[in-house]
């Protein structure tokens, strides 16, 4: 995510600003409860890590070959020092279950998701710095030309996640979250709409398309069902076209939002409100039960507030002792 501190100043991309901040809050809620728009809000709510590492990718590219390395490993170096200051913090309130000397598993959870069950959203920046530390290495090897390819990884995670309860009758593999399947893709899809952005804006029909796919991701809802199975099978390719499109209008609209609070949420704020999102849902399930009545209504716009107000107070007294580690 790695927001700048600084207030929203490049009206260019304030609306990938605003995209990040309403893709924190989705992020909340796949994770908190909202009554009875839960279900409703998930469907939606599936875009936001895949428009994340969307966002890094299309900061990330640039036509220098040096310059995409020297990025990637600063994202890298920046993601994996997160992850154990994160990891420090969660691992008290979310130990991990078990001993290290039993299972191999927990050693391969440890590298994909950060630390077990609590805090496994950490998954993002390990596999965050995964995929920047593959992509230096493919430019380093003079192969940066060939990053387009990496897009096709996508299609893999259709196989572990969306495919495997048809196909396997199982839940989706936890090894559906990691840098092959989710973050290089996603990555390299973001630098390829920076590379093509000009050709791409040519379209103007991106807003149009990405409204008729929200509606195709809700209409089996709606319709009590019925589609499945062929839904079901449909519904990655229809998810996978309102990123791509969410993305690309947001491109062909950068002023949206421009000066706002919310862009500052999202680029100043958002980082922050990921990665600690897990304190308050670990406070009000385990600690504060007396209003678990209260939380199953309310608990994502409840966790959300409470991770902006953290979030903010991080980065107010980061600017204060002048560090920028946090973002």
């Amino acid at each position: 995510m790695n927001p700048s501190i600084t207030k929203c100043s490049h009206s260019e991309v304030a609306s990938l600003y605003v995209l990040k901040a309403l893709c924190a809050l989705f992020v909340v809620l796949l994770h908190a409860p909202l009554g009875i728009a839960t279900e409703y809000g998930r469907i939606l709510a599936a875009t936001a890590v895949p428009l994340f590492f969307m966002i890094t990718g299309y900061f990330l590219y640039s036509e220098d070959p040096n310059k995409v390395v020297a990025r990637a490993l600063k994202t890298a170096k920046k993601a994996i020092v997160l992850w154990l200051i994160c990891t420090l913090v969660y691992y008290p309130i979310a130990p991990i279950e078990g001993a290290l000397s039993e299972t191999y598993m927990l050693y391969l959870k440890l590298l994909i998701w950060g630390m077990p069950p609590a805090a496994g959203h950490l998954w993002y920046l390990m596999a965050l710095a995964q995929g920047m530390l593959v992509i230096a290495v493919l430019y380093r090897l003079g192969m940066g030309k060939l990053f387009p390819y990496l897009i096709a990884l996508w299609f893999l995670g259709f196989s572990v996640e969306d495919y495997r309860p048809i196909v396997f009758g199982s839940e989706p593999s936890i090894l559906s979250a990691n840098f092959i399947i989710k973050a290089l893709p996603c990555l390299a899809a973001g630098m390829w709409v920076a590379q093509r952005k000009m050709a791409l804006l040519q379209y103007k029909s991106w807003g149009i398309a990405l409204a008729c796919g929200i509606a195709l991701l809700y209409l089996d809802l709606f319709w009590g069902r019925s589609l499945l199975p062929s839904y079901i099978i449909l519904k990655p390719f229809i998810t996978t076209t309102v990123i791509f499109t969410a993305f690309v209008t947001c491109l062909q609209f950068p002023s949206w939002g421009h000066g706002s609070k919310v862009a500052y949420v999202g680029q100043a704020l958002s980082g922050n409100i990921y990665y600690w999102h897990g304190l308050p849902i670990i406070l009000f399930t385990q600690v504060l039960t007396q209003f678990s009545s209260q939380y199953e209504v309310y608990g994502a716009l409840i966790v959300f507030v409470m991770s902006l107000g953290f979030a903010y107070l991080i980065v107010k007294v980061q600017n204060r002792l002048g560090w920028q580690i946090l973002r």
